[in-house]
């Protein structure tokens, strides 16, 4: 995963990007021909699942299927879902498949599962240069530097990451090279950007290119006139002062929300390090520790500080103490807030489901398609029906996601269950509850859900010492799918009771 996110994260992005054109050919062949979706998803979804199992016995690979599977859900946004969503439809409507209103659905779902074999397939593919995991004693180990200097290219790059993450930097060979580091250039010389004009960038980028690409296709290719070219013109500006203001306010609101709440989650459980109250206290003299008895014969230091006051009860940690500078630095810790931690761990379960549940509701794209499918339906599946029923199932999967980092779930056992079940349910519901139910899936991760669920497993992950907090977005995709085509069965089931009663 290191390899992928660092050295690789080009690559990463060009194979997400592919997964999601290639998904976009099969949708539209699929409209051309007429094909229903459940063959496509009982075809795709297997192996997946079968790649995600090779991965659990391959170390190396592990660590990448909660990133494999979180890069199908990130892959629909604002900008994916209403294109590819009018696509679908635009597509089915111009084959006149009246019989069928929800047939244009079902790109938004193979946008989202393909990535997620794409970057397995990259995995795959890197996996030979990589040396097999390892601990921080291990990979700063001089007889290690060979194999691990192919994570980041080159000996120089390994040099940069060690000092600028406290491991032994490596000598420098023997060639005549200055003895200033050039690392510390490396460290220190970033050139500063403006983090407006850098979402600018950003915007420009997923916006403009997009927009050349299916003006140039429609007036070079089909020979059609652009109507309300002014339109189209305004339309394409204001979706890239929107994108520059929602990833602006997402980036520097939501994402570090979620972020700061995530680090403090474990302190309804568990006492937690609050590295931002780091305070040093200086011409600290070691003679004022006292020493305190458990009542198991274990010893406890701890000195007295006087903050605006009050004298409080500081525990002494012999580490925090630097007799050369003769300071000493205090963190404050914070929790557990309950006695017994199965009270705090079951409110972390409860505030995951009203997150998600709550994120889901503000989800625009989710908005956007309820009301296709509302409009296509006549009025058979409601906006509100189909966003509460979502709603719901974002959450489930959340409380799943949380659950794993606890318990240090592998992410096979925690992902085959619902898509083996939603399997199941693809089978045996009807036609226009399995289109709407899996592009329900790729729609609940978009811009506001995904900055904040990544942002609070990667900050609950980290303050409980799990390995990485992927996997969540993934499970929010999946319980979505089973509650709405749990629902669909519902529904059909009163339909047909119905109908037994009419005379």
């Amino acid at each position: 995963m290191f390899l992928l996110l660092n050295r690789y994260s080009g690559h990463l992005v060009l194979a997400v990007g592919g997964g999601v054109g290639i998904a976009v050919v099969l949708s539209l062949l699929r409209s051309y021909f007429d094909w229903s979706l459940k063959p496509l998803i009982l075809a795709v979804v297997p192996p997946v699942l079968g790649l995600t199992v090779w991965s659990f016995f391959d170390p190396n690979l592990r660590a990448v299927t909660g990133l494999a599977w979180d890069a199908g859900g990130v892959t629909t946004g604002p900008v994916t879902v209403p294109l590819v969503v009018a696509l679908g439809i635009g597509v089915s409507r111009a084959y006149n498949r009246e019989e069928a209103p929800t047939s244009g659905l079902g790109l938004v779902t193979l946008a989202s599962l393909l990535p997620i074999a794409a970057v397995f397939v990259l995995a795959l593919s890197l996996r030979g240069t990589v040396p097999a995991p390892m601990d921080r004693a291990e990979f700063f180990a001089p007889d290690n530097r060979g194999r691990v200097a192919n994570l980041f290219g080159s000996r120089e790059a390994f040099r940069d990451y060690a000092l600028r993450h406290g491991g032994p930097p490596e000598p420098r060979p023997e060639d005549g090279e200055a003895a200033g580091s050039p690392s510390e250039a490396a460290v220190t010389g970033h050139t500063a950007v403006d983090p407006l004009a850098q979402q600018i960038a950003r915007a420009a980028r997923a916006i403009l290119p997009l927009s050349l690409v299916l003006i140039l296709f429609l007036v070079v290719l089909l020979r059609k006139r652009m109507p309300h070219w002014d339109e189209v013109f305004l339309g394409v500006l204001l979706a890239l002062a929107g994108m520059v203001m929602l990833h602006s306010g997402i980036e520097h609101g939501l994402a570090r929300l979620g972020g700061d709440v995530g680090r403090r989650l474990p302190a309804a459980f568990q006492s937690i390090s609050m590295e931002d109250s780091r305070q040093v206290i200086h011409n600290f003299d070691p003679a004022v520790v006292q020493t305190a008895v458990t009542p198991e014969g274990k010893q406890r230091h701890f000195f007295y500080m006087e903050v605006h006051g009050k004298h409080r009860v500081v525990p002494y940690l012999a580490e925090r103490y630097d007799p050369q500078t003769g300071t000493y630095e205090h963190v404050s810790r914070l929790g557990p807030l309950f006695p017994r931690p199965s009270a705090g761990i079951l409110l972390v379960l409860l505030f995951a489901l009203l997150t998600g549940y709550g994120a889901t509701m503000a989800e625009p794209a989710l908005a956007i398609l309820g009301g296709v499918v509302e409009e296509i339906t006549a009025g058979a599946f409601k906006r509100s029906w189909l966003v509460r029923v979502v709603g719901l199932g974002v959450g489930v999967g959340m409380v799943f996601g949380v659950l794993r980092l606890l318990w240090q779930i592998p992410m096979l056992w925690i992902l085959a269950p619902p898509y083996l079940l939603l399997l199941v349910l693809t089978v045996l519901s009807g036609e226009e509850f399995v289109n709407i139910a899996w592009d329900c899936a790729g729609v609940t991760t978009g811009p506001v859900t995904v900055p904040l669920i990544i942002a609070m497993g990667l900050g609950f992950g980290g303050e409980i010492g799990a390995i990485e907090g992927f996997g969540i977005i993934s499970l929010a995709s999946a319980y979505p799918i089973v509650t709405v085509l749990l629902a669909g069965l519902s529904i059909r089931r009163r339909q047909r009771s119905a109908l037994k009663e009419q005379p």
